[in-house]
């Protein structure tokens, strides 16, 4: 998935990126944001009503509207990964999460004998792996899993990257709701 380089080239790639910034695009992005709040804040509602214990964000739509014209954007630019990375993914320091998931094979290798030969210095005698990925861990939140996942870009990551970017509040609200039912199934 490469973004709009596979299915149309440059001049569909700049025909959207030019969308993007027309008051269309500026339009429908605030539509979907402001359903995708009032479908959140019904959802926040039933959570009250029903006193389940259930935690949900309510997107401020026009944060939201600037998030999907992004996220579409990256999407077409063919930056996913790094727009996911710097706005999506639960870590630290996703600036430099994105740095590392960008770079060749050796660098990434040389980084990671760099990190190894820093905690040898420094009397610690684990495992190489062991190394890393408590570095990886402490530093950045993410397991070397995580990050070498990352680094591959699977299909199927690039698939949930973009259910995340342009779908994941409605998501969100779905297992809201699907947490609700749970806790009054389990109450009755």
């Amino acid at each position: 998935m490469n973004g709009f380089s596979s299915i149309g080239g440059l001049g569909l790639k700049q025909a959207a990126k030019k969308f993007l910034r027309s008051t269309w695009a500026e339009g429908i992005s605030e539509l979907i944001a402001a359903v995708e709040r009032d479908l959140t804040t019904s959802v926040e509602d039933l959570i009250v009503t029903t006193d389940a214990d259930v935690d949900l964000d309510v997107p401020d739509a026009d944060d939201r509207a600037e998030q999907l014209r992004e996220g579409v954007l990256a999407i077409i630019e063919g930056d996913l990964r790094d727009h996911y990375i710097r706005e999506h993914l639960d870590c630290a320091k996703a600036d430099r999460v994105a740095k590392l998931v960008a770079l060749d094979v050796d660098d990434w290798q040389d980084r990671q004998d760099g990190w190894m030969e820093a905690y040898r210095e420094q009397g610690v005698e684990y495992p190489d792996e062991e190394i890393i990925d408590q570095h990886l861990l402490r530093t950045y939140r993410l397991t070397t899993a995580d990050v070498n996942r990352l680094r591959e870009w699977p299909d199927e990551l690039q698939t949930d990257a973009m259910r995340t970017v342009l779908v994941g509040n409605v998501e969100d609200a779905r297992e809201a709701i699907e947490a609700v039912t749970d806790e009054v199934n389990d109450g009755a």
